[in-house]
């Protein structure tokens, strides 16, 4: 099969809504009205430290604003568990059904499997921060209700209300870049995938992806779909070392080539939802 048809598979796959996520199941605590969808650019942003929807500090919130505050990021925090769950069950759908397909509908069974892997990644990035934004306005309740305890029963509290509490969270900043950092090779390798139209399909999706050989497994009984797990910090529960990480500073507020090649996956599946064919530029 050639590399247009290949292509043009993939744009398929993509127009099935792979690279889309709907507001009403959002993170954000929507009210869940709209039925707009959002692309993965949005989705993108919202890993980011300066969400508009998340405080960052508790500033001078009062004792009750900061304990409300603790209940919506436990709430965001389940709603991005049970996406996490949902990519993870889809992935592993995608696996199954590559196992059973031929070559060339296994190609595009790799690619929705990849995505998959790629939304769970945003999904697990999200959840981080929430968690370390969590810790920081759990310490300060803490500060709090120890300040106003003291001065309650007439004594001078032994730390101001803006806290000197030491937390750190250094550890949770590391492993966000750590998944920014694997996010941005992944999101590379779709980009070559769906731009690249001089190079052949196995210049590509490397026979050795971990989502080809799982989907060997899974064919030859040697493994169970639903055993895979998803490993952050590498493709897959495949056996595989983690692969080098090319170019790029990580850092929460470095995006700019992820949106890029978001953006390129959007125009394409623009194309296809206009019955535009895809192609080759050569």
């Amino acid at each position: 099969m050639g590399w247009s048809e290949w292509r043009d598979r993939v744009a398929q796959a993509i127009a099935s809504g792979d690279v889309t996520t709907d507001t009403a199941d959002s993170d954000d605590g929507g009210s869940g009205s709209s039925s707009a969808s959002t692309t993965v650019v949005s989705e993108l942003a919202g890993t980011r430290d300066s969400h508009h929807n998340d405080p960052t500090s508790p500033g001078e919130c009062s004792l009750r604003e900061i304990k409300k505050q603790i209940i919506i990021f436990d709430q965001k925090i389940d709603r991005i568990s049970n996406k996490l769950g949902e990519h993870e069950q889809a992935y592993r759908r995608e696996l199954a059904q590559g196992a059973e397909a031929d070559d060339a509908t296994q190609q595009v069974h790799v690619v929705k499997a990849v995505v998959q892997r790629n939304r769970y990644q945003l999904a697990h990035l999200r959840r981080l921060q929430l968690l370390k934004n969590r810790m920081l306005w759990e310490t300060a309740k803490a500060q709090r209700e120890l300040s106003e305890d003291f001065s309650k029963h007439g004594f001078e509290a032994p730390i101001s209300a803006s806290g000197n509490i030491e937390f750190d969270i250094e550890e949770f900043q590391q492993k966000i870049d750590e998944v920014n950092a694997e996010l941005r090779y992944q999101l590379e390798e779709i980009e070559t995938a769906v731009q690249s139209s001089g190079r052949g399909v196995d210049s590509v999706v490397d026979s050795n992806t971990p989502e080809y050989r799982l989907m060997n497994e899974i064919a030859t009984g040697e493994r169970n779909p639903e055993s895979v797990t998803i490993d952050v910090e590498g493709a897959a529960d495949a056996g595989t070392a983690s692969q080098d990480i090319p170019g790029g500073t990580g850092g929460m507020n470095d995006f700019q080539e992820e949106v890029g090649m978001f953006e390129s996956l959007e125009k394409l599946h623009s194309r296809v939802d206009q019955q535009t064919p895809v192609t080759d530029d050569h």
